[in-house]
């Protein structure tokens, strides 16, 4: 007793769950005693909300580097040195507000960024703040230039955990 680590991850309705083949099994059961039909996958490699996981012996890591290029893609968008530029937190004044439908469109984006920045990429969460604060009055500047600017910061971003055993 007490050899073993489970990790179990929860979002609403969905369950990711690490643990090994028995206990995944015994959750399976559990779950499908409980709900009668459910959906589940098994493997060392999972897509989860996002998240690229690859559970291996000597940790997990977990990336969104798929997500970003979903998110990203049709945009036109360079490579920046850091999340923030100098310019992403300055509000120009004359720059005219966004039609209603463009303004949906930038809240969206800007959603998407927040759900990455919670998830694996913190490196990006001030900026992708900021830019929720300007979703209600978001301008045609803002829209052309600070809107994918904090994941091009660095799209291959991964998170790592690990454990070593005593």
């Amino acid at each position: 007793m007490g050899d073993r680590v489970y990790t179990l991850l929860l979002y609403v309705d969905d369950i990711l769950a690490i643990v090994d083949a028995v206990e995944a099994e015994r959750l399976r059961m559990r779950l499908e005693e409980l709900f009668e039909t459910i959906q589940y996958e098994v493997g060392a490699k999972l897509l989860y909300l996002g998240l690229d996981v690859n559970i291996e012996d000597q940790g997990t890591t977990i990336d969104m580097m798929l997500y970003v290029k979903q998110v990203l893609e049709g945009e036109n968008v360079d490579e920046v040195d850091s999340p923030g530029t100098k310019n992403m937190f300055i509000v120009a004044i004359d720059s005219k507000v966004l039609d209603e439908d463009v303004r949906k469109i930038f809240h969206s984006k800007t959603a998407k960024l927040l759900y990455l920045a919670k998830r694996a990429r913190p490196d990006i969460l001030t900026a992708v703040t900021f830019l929720c604060t300007r979703v209600q009055s978001a301008t045609e500047q803002e829209a052309a230039e600070r809107t994918w600017v904090p994941t091009t910061y660095t799209e291959s971003y991964v998170v790592v955990t690990s454990y070593e055993k005593e």
